[in-house]
């Protein structure tokens, strides 16, 4: 009984130590309040899932597509407060194939909105040649396949659509379709209203519906069919003032 009454203390005290230590490690090993951030997109066409080479009716033309391309970049997460949370130094090429996006690490607690740019900042547009053909394969301002990039001085497609269009009415889509969009004055902001609150944990996922129809609304892809920017001007600005139309929150 004598000894038990001496180590008792003895023993509390180490309990409160080892408590009081936990808890210190607890604080050092705590999250800072930051989550890794992933951007999916969901490519669809009039909101039925895209399928290369299927035909869709679009305006009342039968339409299908090859290649549906594009760049983003200057993402910014606003939360309710209007503070923001810049990936200014990201570029970012979707492709239907191409879909899924590690952004980085956010510390914002509630996702209100999601800008972005449809192309690329003027700095990497207007490049040198060394500085275009120097980039490594992994890099989605490299060279591609199918070409994303005029050439060295022209700058890049900003966005990418190919495919055919029915022009005669016959219910078979087999005229070229050629949406080549590109050049500093065609770089378009979007922003999508999300109102979803980070979940605690390691990541968070935003999830866009890219709509590819949405990008030819009042337009005749019948005799609108082509534009490479600078050939046909009027069709290329009808798509820019389309784009913001395209994304939605899914």
């Amino acid at each position: 009984m004598t000894l038990k009454s001496k180590v008792t203390p003895v023993l509390i005290l180490a309990l409160f130590a080892f408590a009081w230590t936990s808890c210190g490690n607890d604080d050092d090993n705590t999250s800072d309040g930051k989550t890794n951030l992933e951007l999916q997109l969901s490519y669809t066409v009039n909101g039925e899932a895209y399928e290369q080479d299927a035909v869709y009716n679009i305006g009342g033309v039968n339409t299908s597509f090859n290649v549906a391309n594009f760049y983003i970049s200057n993402i910014r997460i606003m939360n309710e407060d209007s503070e923001m949370a810049i990936f200014e130094d990201l570029n970012l090429l979707a492709t239907p194939e191409n879909t899924t996006f590690e952004l980085g690490e956010i510390d914002i607690d509630h996702y209100h909105m999601i800008r972005f740019n449809i192309g690329v900042q003027a700095e990497e547009n207007n490049q040198s040649e060394i500085d275009f053909t120097s980039r490594p394969a992994s890099d989605p301002l490299a060279m591609q396949t199918p070409a994303m990039h005029w050439n060295w001085n022209a700058g890049y497609r900003f966005l990418r659509v190919d495919g055919l269009v029915d022009t005669d009415g016959d219910g078979t889509p087999s005229d070229i379709l050629e949406i080549h969009i590109g050049t500093d004055n065609f770089l378009t902001e979007a922003a999508v209203m999300l109102q979803k609150d980070a979940e605690d944990n390691d990541q968070n996922i935003i999830e866009l519906e890219f709509d590819i129809a949405n990008l030819f609304t009042d337009i005749d892809l019948t005799t609108e069919n082509i534009t490479h920017t600078g050939d046909y001007p009027d069709l290329a600005i009808k798509i820019k003032d389309n784009i913001p139309t395209a994304f939605t929150k899914k």
